[in-house]
């Protein structure tokens, strides 16, 4: 392992267990790297390090354990689209007579994923880190960034790109999840829910359309639209369900507040579960009891039960909990 860091001057990579200092170089641009681009001008892991100089298109490769310079080149990226970084590999789109979507490898010089690109696209990564690529008019792809290899390929007849701004996705073994989020002025409700990005718990965001994609067949399995809402990621358990958590405010009355907790079958998208009247608490800890079939999601003063047997009975006999 190892961490770097950039000033104007030097590029210095430390050992982040006993903070020596690898090795430093002093021979580097001073308006490259992280200088002019904070996300992806300086990226690597434990062979290469890449860094960008200032044009954002030309770059120097080093080897991560000497700081020994491999190779110099320069990629037709096309800066106006987003870029995504896994590792020492590069997503990009090339800017060249024909546009690809690109994951590059900085040690071959290769890229392992190569898409044609003709309009618009949208790409999103889970947090298990599968790269979610959207192509209209009804295409969807999945890729795997570690070896760029392509898993799925879906056409969906019922996705709708209109008005488009960006995407998110989370997946577990049987199902993609993809949110459709969109340039929408929302409808002034009496109370209005919004993330619970306070929580300590590993969630994702999500606002807007969300589909549930069967992998086998490909098919929609449901949609349908959320307020902003956290899903927690509870990739170690196979339940049967989604739980999702918002923070609820009183338009008229910002002082307020409530949390809201609402279970989502996975297989219909229909609530099994919902309480919007919650102690506005701030979730820090989740304990599962598999043989008890019952999760305490804990607060900083209350605690928050879902009780399988009880509430989501007819879930645990269809599908089990795991």
């Amino acid at each position: 392992s190892f961490a770097a860091f950039q000033s104007r001057q030097y590029l210095t990579v430390l050992d982040p267990g006993t903070g020596k200092i690898l090795w430093e170089r002093s021979d580097i641009d001073p308006n490259s790297g992280l200088i002019t681009d904070p996300y992806g001008g300086l990226f690597g892991d434990d062979e290469a390090i890449v860094l960008f100089h200032a044009d954002r298109t030309a770059y120097t490769v080093f080897r991560t354990a000497t700081g020994e310079e491999l190779r110099q080149g320069r990629l037709d990226v096309d800066l106006g689209l987003q870029r995504r970084v896994f590792g020492r590999k590069l997503l990009f789109t090339a800017d060249d007579e024909e546009k690809q979507l690109r994951l590059w490898d900085p040690l071959t010089n290769k890229s392992t994923l190569n898409v044609a690109v003709r309009d618009r696209i949208f790409t999103a990564v889970t947090p298990e880190e599968e790269l979610v690529v959207v192509m209209p008019p009804k295409r969807v792809l999945t890729f795997d960034t570690e070896t760029g290899e392509k898993r799925h390929e879906f056409t969906l007849p019922g996705l709708d790109l209109m008005n488009l701004s960006f995407i998110r996705a989370f997946a577990d073994q049987e199902t993609l999840y993809l949110n459709l989020q969109r340039e929408m002025r929302a409808p002034a409700l009496q109370n209005f829910s919004y993330y619970a990005s306070d929580m300590f718990l590993p969630a994702s965001p999500l606002q807007g359309d969300v589909y549930a994609i069967d992998r086998s067949s490909g098919e929609i399995r449901w949609k349908r639209q959320l307020p902003q809402r956290s899903v927690l990621q509870l990739p170690n358990h196979r339940l049967p369900f989604l739980i999702t958590v918002s923070r609820v405010r009183d338009r008229s009355n910002g002082s307020r507040q409530s949390l809201l907790v609402e279970v989502i079958d996975k297989k219909t998208g229909n609530t099994v579960g919902l309480n919007d009247t919650l102690f506005p608490d701030r979730l820090v800890v989740m304990n599962y009891d598999a043989r008890s079939a019952r999760i305490d999601l804990h607060g900083l003063q209350t605690v928050i039960r879902l009780d399988f047997r009880e509430r989501f009975q007819k879930l645990i006999d269809r599908d089990g909990v795991h």
